[in-house]
């Protein structure tokens, strides 16, 4: 059954509706591998049988071809064959294991004609300069590397993104052979990294029934999730796992091929929740028939900050929620008396705990959220701890003063949240 569906749920507390939407069905696709969403919400399908990638913008229904030779696979340089995962850069260039040729192919800015990024055209091996069955690959945010799972010889290995047919490699993850201790893969299949998010490579091993954390170029990873070596059905175990991916909250979603499920663990969590499929295969809405691919579109990588998230990598998230038009909600939690300006922002809910004083509530809230110098915009805001202007106090700081005598203050959760049009500070 090779259908692809859409499942959607509440962000925090994760209640997803489990009755899926068909967005793409088999009269459509043959035999979807791996899904890819690029930062327009453009969805790619790899199609192992059709031999091709299909392309679907969002809100269509139609998918067109992109590259590959429909239901004609080969190596030649418009072929594929075996398409497992697509990666799409911000110049539009395309890349793509070519799991049977043994290589992945680049695709640059539309074209059709594919280059030999990674691999030896038809010839597999485990030198350096070769791959033996590639599945999923991802590029770092700079897009300097990129890391693909190197299935058949239990390793993932990163190329520098200006690589060509014959450059070397270097093994990040494994390549101590297939096994299951803290220094080997087993069937690796599935991938995720963002170091924004972790420093870890996140490696699903599907002969393994596992997952590992890896820092790249270490020696041994750290299973989180499933029993190494051991198929189940549990809420601790896996069944052939196959695709993974993480959301801004480390919550981790683990595509699983035998047992017909989606299995969610939240952040440091072994046991995972079951949100999508009933572990029987089917093709009903509610049903999954061995998921290969696993992936969101934007509502689901929104940035977040939080007190563990270091110096430099709170710059580069605000930095690209500012600068990136597709980025509309960020999320702050824990972050004690940093500031941070909102410029241009349509909406800010305020939310503080019940420690402290009233007068540390209203000084922490007025440094987390300021308003930037020269804009003007309304602020969603309900502040429950302060209900009372008089115990507003701030003698050194007559702008943040300000911002919270300007802000509407309702006394409990029940209570409609009203809209104040804010002033400019001079």
């Amino acid at each position: 059954m090779n259908y692809f569906y859409t499942f959607t749920g509440t962000l925090n507390t994760y209640r997803w509706n489990t009755t899926g939407i068909t967005i793409l069905s088999s009269s459509q696709v043959a035999f979807v591998a791996g899904i890819f969403f690029d930062s327009n919400d453009t969805m790619y399908v790899a199609d192992e049988t059709d031999q091709v990638v299909w392309k679907l913008l969002k809100n269509t229904t139609t998918p067109i071809v992109v590259t590959g030779q429909l239901a004609s696979g080969g190596s030649g340089a418009s072929q594929l064959n075996g398409p497992q995962d697509a990666y799409i850069d911000s110049n539009n260039n395309m890349y793509v294991s070519d799991l049977y040729n043994e290589r992945v192919q680049k695709f640059v800015n539309g074209s059709t004609i594919g280059v030999t990024f990674a691999g030896l055209n038809s010839s597999s091996g485990s030198a350096l300069n070769q791959l033996y069955y590639p599945r999923h690959l991802t590029v770092d945010p700079q897009q300097a590397y990129m890391y693909i799972v190197d299935y058949g010889n239990n390793r993932v290995m990163r190329y520098p993104t200006n690589s060509t047919t014959g450059t070397n490699g270097t093994i990040v993850a494994g390549g101590a052979g297939a096994g299951n201790t803290n220094t080997q893969l087993n069937s690796p299949w599935g991938i995720y990294y963002l170091p924004t998010i972790s420093n870890y490579l996140y490696i699903v091993n599907y002969g393994g029934h596992s997952v590992m954390q890896w820092i790249p170029g270490a020696s041994s990873g750290q299973f989180i999730a499933g029993t190494p070596g051991v198929s189940g059905s549990t809420a601790t175990t896996l069944n052939n796992p196959i695709a993974i991916q993480l959301d801004s909250f480390l919550n981790m979603f683990v595509a699983e091929f035998s047992n017909n499920r989606i299995q969610m663990f939240c952040q440091n969590n072994q046991t995972g929740i079951t949100i999508v499929g009933n572990g029987t295969a089917g093709s009903s809405a509610t049903q999954l028939y061995g998921p290969r691919g696993l992936a969101f579109d934007s509502s689901m990588n929104l940035p977040f900050i939080h007190g563990k998230v270091s110096h430099n990598e709170r710059i580069q998230l605000l930095q690209n929620f500012q600068r990136n038009p597709k980025i509309n909600t960020i999320f702050l939690s824990k972050v004690g008396d940093t500031s941070f300006d909102l410029p241009e922002a349509n909406v800010v809910i305020q939310i503080s705990s019940d420690g402290g004083s009233r007068r540390q509530e209203a000084q922490r809230l007025g440094r987390i959220l300021r308003i930037k110098k020269g804009y003007t915009y309304k602020m969603l805001t309900h502040t429950q701890i302060i209900t009372n202007e008089n115990q507003l106090y701030f003698s050194t700081n007559e702008e943040q003063r300000e911002l919270l005598e300007q802000s509407p203050r309702t006394p409990n959760n029940d209570e409609a949240l009203p809209i104040t049009t804010k002033k400019n500070f001079k």
